[in-house]
C-alpha cells in the first residue's frame, strides 16, 4: 500500500475471485433456505455462530495459505495474525467465527486457527454520484469492478465509530479507516489489497 492521506480506504476482496481459493464448506441444516447465512454475510449482517459450518476442505493441495483470501462464494476467511490486528480495533458488531481447514487428502488440518469474518456494520459513505463509471443493479445497489481506475470516490469524513465496515449502497466493498489501514500495510498482511478512497471536494 502506497503512502496516502485517505482517510477511508476500500478492499476488493469479496469483489473478485483474484483471491479466490478452492475451499469449500457444507452448510449446517437450517429450517432457511440453503446458504441463506451466505447471502447475509455478503450483504452485511450479523450471522450468529451456530449458522456457520463447522469446517471446510481443500478441494485441491496447498503448500499454505495467505493471511486472508476468500473461499467458495467469496467469503472471507482470515488467519491468526490478521484476527490480532483487527482485535486491535473497532469492529462494532462484526465478528470472527473460528473454522478448521482440511487438507486435499483429509489427513490433517492446516496450521490455523481460521476465521470466518462476518462484517456486520454499515455505513454510508460511497457518492454514486461522483463514481460515473460504476453499474447499478436492480436492486438499488452500485457495483465496481476496477478500484484503481478509477478509484472509489467516498464523503470527506470517515465514520467515528467503526474502523471496517462495508456501504449498504455499494456491493461487497470493504472499507477501512486510516489507521487500520496502515496497520494492516507495516504488518505486510498478504491478501487484503487496499486502494485509497478520495474524497469528493
Amino acid at each position: 500500500m502506497a503512502k496516502n492521506d485517505a482517510k477511508i480506504w476500500c478492499s476488493d476482496l469479496m469483489v473478485t475471485s483474484k483471491y479466490l481459493k478452492s475451499i469449500e464448506y457444507e452448510s449446517p441444516p437450517h429450517p432457511r433456505p440453503k446458504d441463506y447465512w451466505v447471502r447475509r454475510c455478503k450483504n452485511g449482517e450479523k450471522v450468529a455462530r451456530h449458522e456457520f459450518p463447522d469446517k471446510m476442505t481443500a478441494r485441491k493441495p496447498f503448500a499454505s495459505l495467505p493471511d486472508v483470501f476468500t473461499v467458495v462464494n467469496n467469503l472471507p476467511v482470515v488467519k491468526q495474525r490478521f484476527n490480532d490486528i483487527l482485535a486491535q480495533f473497532r469492529l462494532g458488531e462484526s465478528h470472527l467465527v473460528e473454522v478448521p481447514i482440511w487438507t486435499f487428502d483429509m489427513f490433517r488440518t492446516f496450521d490455523g486457527p481460521f476465521y470466518f469474518f462476518n462484517i456486520a456494520e454499515k455505513r454510508s459513505v460511497f457518492l454514486p454520484e461522483e463514481n460515473p463509471k460504476v453499474t447499478q443493479r436492480p436492486n438499488g445497489q452500485f457495483s465496481v469492478t476496477d478500484m484503481e481506475t478509477p478509484s472509489v470516490v467516498v464523503q470527506s469524513n470517515a465514520p467515528a465509530d467503526v474502523d471496517l465496515w462495508m456501504d449498504p449502497h455499494l456491493r461487497h466493498v470493504i472499507f477501512v479507516s486510516a489507521p487500520l489501514a496502515q496497520a494492516i500495510s507495516a504488518a505486510k498482511i498478504k491478501g487484503f489489497k487496499l486502494f485509497p478512497c478520495p474524497a469528493a471536494a
